[in-house]
């Protein structure tokens, strides 16, 4: 698993998804499978940068036969959360990337 967290390598770092870098990433090519985590203030959910962000993730993990999309957010914007996301799966085409909103850690 990589993390990108300030004083990190770059050789640590996750790798560039589309002009992004992930805050958490993980990948087995021999299982198939990915998962980028995300955490958003509310400031952060209403900003045109975080949903490119987003489109371009679930994008790089539709090519993956399983894959997760997890976003933490803080409790109050939850909702608020959910539903961007979903709205941004079905202008897209990608309802079948899997995603998760947790606000709680």
């Amino acid at each position: 698993m990589l993390v990108s967290l300030p004083g990190t390598p770059v050789a640590s770092q996750p790798p560039p998804i589309g002009a992004f870098i992930p805050d958490m990433f993980l990948k087995s090519e021999l299982a198939g499978f990915a998962m980028i985590g995300e955490a958003k203030t509310l400031r952060d959910l209403e900003r045109e940068h975080s949903r490119n962000q987003f489109v371009a993730y679930m994008q790089y993990l539709a090519t993956y036969s399983s894959s997760l999309l997890l976003v933490a957010v803080p409790w109050m914007c939850a909702a608020q959360a959910r539903s961007l996301l979903q709205m941004l799966q079905r202008r897209n085409g990608l309802t079948d990337v899997p995603v998760k909103v947790i606000d709680q850690l």
